[in-house]
């Protein structure tokens, strides 16, 4: 029978009464490698644990934006609520009860086929105030469509109605929007319904583009300051038929197909801008994506 009596690094190895001394080499090597691979593993564990949290954390918000959403698109009521329950005759039934909710609404976008079906908002007095709020005034990063506060939209419309929208990281909003980049898209969504809150509208697309907004500043249509002078989103009323001419030829040099419309002067419009990220643009950090649409009926 073995005993083994440890002192230091030597071993006494006794063997039928015969005892012989042995040196052994340290083994704090292999402990160390030990307490690396145990060290690599809590790190790893820590950071998945870390990561998962805020996936889940990322797939509860997204969950509860989707219910939010559906729970404003649930209000728009029937056109068939009985006029004597409408507080204003003006107001279409099915935006009744929205616009009592918020006043703000000026209208609602919807494009079949995708999830754009969202309201519209304006405030003339704080011109973002619905870039980081949602319907309700509460802060949210995805913000709620809204229009240009320079455009008219209820009152002696605009000839273009600008509405902004941010582009998600998850299928809502505006992202939607980067698909027309294909034609064959375009083939199968021509249109758009937005519908103000006293009017319905049915509009066809004229044009898909990217833009850089770098140098984007609100200037008058008809100067020729800046590197670039086209600046779609200026031209929201027309005084002039050189300033229409401009605004056409700027957006078919921009498009990027044909469409079978084009716009006349007496046309109205609707211009859809979201920001384009540089995997889709090309552009560092100021591309947007911009859908012009005339209305039909």
């Amino acid at each position: 029978m073995k005993r083994r009596k440890k002192e230091q690094n030597l071993y006494y190895i006794f063997t039928d009464g015969k005892a012989g001394i042995r040196e052994l080499k340290p083994m704090k090597h292999k402990n160390l490698k030990r307490k690396a691979a145990n060290f690599l593993f809590a790190f790893f564990l820590i950071l998945t644990l870390i990561s998962g949290t805020f996936v889940i954390k990322d797939l509860i918000a997204q969950y509860h934006e989707k219910i939010f959403w559906e729970n404003i698109q649930n209000k728009k009521k029937s056109a068939d609520t009985p006029a004597e329950k409408q507080n204003s005759p003006t107001i279409l039934p099915e935006y009744q009860t929205l616009y009592e909710t918020n006043p703000d609404m000026v209208g609602w976008i919807k494009i079949d086929g995708t999830k754009i079906d969202y309201p519209v908002m304006q405030t003339k007095t704080k011109p973002q105030f619905y870039l980081r709020k949602n319907f309700e005034k509460k802060e949210d990063d995805l913000g709620t469509p809204f229009a240009d506060y320079r455009c008219s939209i209820l009152d002696n419309r605009s000839f273009n109605v600008i509405i902004y929208g941010h582009y998600a990281f998850d299928d809502s909003m505006f992202r939607w929007l980067l698909n027309y980049e294909a034609e064959t898209w375009y083939q199968d969504h021509k249109t758009i319904l937005f519908d103000t809150i006293r009017e319905k509208g049915k509009y066809e697309i004229v044009a898909a583009f990217y833009y850089d907004a770098a140098d984007a500043v609100l200037r008058d249509p008809g100067s020729e300051h800046g590197k670039d002078s086209y600046t779609f989103y200026n031209y929201i009323e027309l005084d002039s038929k050189k300033g229409f001419e401009k605004f056409k030829s700027g957006i078919e040099k921009l498009k990027l197909y044909q469409t079978t419309e084009s716009i006349q002067k007496e046309d109205s419009l609707i211009t859809l801008v979201c920001c384009a990220p540089v995997e889709f643009s090309g552009i560092e950090e100021t591309g947007r994506f911009v859908i012009v649409a005339k209305k039909m009926s």
